[in-house]
């Protein structure tokens, strides 16, 4: 049994940082003086002044007071007092103008709070693993391939959305998979459990030696597909950090189905890393399911599916139940 397979992929994205401006599409909006200001004004900036315009003159209490400072003396001397009617209709305009600088301004700065508070938060990471056969793996590799060479990872909203598609492309063949598991760890401060992703996602890529697709890739020579690997199995495995809840890997069908649908709920200020690695990421290059449960033990066999070691009875040769057929005298397995 192989003690490493040929190809890989490995690709993915995070903010491990303390910058609040990472990863954020907008700068907080302007208010105050200034052309282009968030209210559309215009002219000098002065103190208490919005859009342009100072709130500072015409300032008092009773019927001194005026919201809109920019009518002139005589528009006032023209209307005369005002109405009640009137007055409840400027606390109305007032009272929404103040709810805009509220959202306006105040969300941006109640987003840059919480995200300081999930910054200094503790982190869990989660490994989830399916293995398809060879049914669906070479769509699963070009559907891989596809997003590696069209991702945007710049913001957590799209890292959130590729982590989402990616465990789409895991699920959309689960009638394909032979194998399933993973694992949840323990919440840990921000610098332990960044050492613990990077150890799951070194330990992954140990597993094949070249990388093919993603950053750094490299050409694994020329590769040819042997009898006793059969169509091949590909094992797709994606590894997150999160600030938030994740959903536990499961070691049933349906269980990881409704896992990797649950991805989809991880918000995307929560969302601190992820990483999917596949293998193999070529298909000249294939691997049995005899070698897949040598160099992925911690997958969890499906019930039914046709993968595993079998020993010929004629021979006694040891090879996959996918193949149905002794590779060396072509008996029947037993037990396929």
């Amino acid at each position: 049994m192989a003690d490493a397979q040929s190809t890989g992929g490995s690709f993915g994205a995070g903010d491990w940082g303390e910058s609040e401006s990472s990863g954020t599409r907008r700068t907080a909006p302007t208010v105050g003086g200034g052309s282009g200001g968030y209210w559309g004004g215009g002219g000098s900036s002065s103190s208490g002044s919005v859009g342009g315009s100072s709130t500072g003159s015409g300032t008092g209490s009773g019927d001194d007071y005026d919201p809109f400072p920019h009518r002139t003396e005589r528009d006032r001397r023209e209307r005369g007092p005002r109405s009640t009617g009137e007055i409840v209709w400027e606390v109305l305009i007032f009272s929404t103008f103040g709810l805009g600088m509220l959202f306006g301004v105040g969300g941006p700065a109640l987003r840059a709070a919480r995200r300081r508070r999930l910054l200094a938060s503790d982190v869990r990471v989660a490994v989830y693993g399916v293995s398809v056969d060879g049914g669906a793996r070479r769509e699963v590799q070009e559907a891989l391939r596809r997003v590696a060479d069209s991702m945007d990872t710049r913001y957590p909203v799209d890292r959130r959305d590729l982590m989402a598609t990616l465990a789409a492309v895991m699920g959309g063949h689960s009638e394909h998979w032979a194998h399933v598991g993973g694992r949840l760890g323990a919440l840990e401060p921000k610098g332990e459990a960044q050492s613990t992703f990077q150890e799951q996602v070194a330990e992954l890529r140990a597993r094949f030696r070249y990388q093919t697709v993603g950053t750094g890739a490299t050409s694994a020579g020329r590769l040819a597909p042997r009898p006793e690997e059969g169509e091949g199995f590909c094992v797709v495995s994606l590894v997150v950090a999160s600030h938030g809840e994740l959903p536990a890997p499961d070691h049933r069908r349906e269980g990881m189905e409704r896992t990797l649908d649950a991805l989809d709920q991880v918000e995307p200020l929560e969302l601190v890393a992820f990483e999917i690695i596949w293998s193999p990421s070529e298909d000249a290059d294939r691997m049995s399911s005899a070698e897949l449960e040598t160099l992925y033990p911690e997958l969890t066999r499906l019930a039914g599916a046709s993968a595993g070691a079998v020993h010929c009875g004629y021979c006694g040769a040891r090879f996959a139940r996918e193949l149905g057929r002794c590779p060396t005298c072509t008996a029947p397995a037993l037990g396929a």
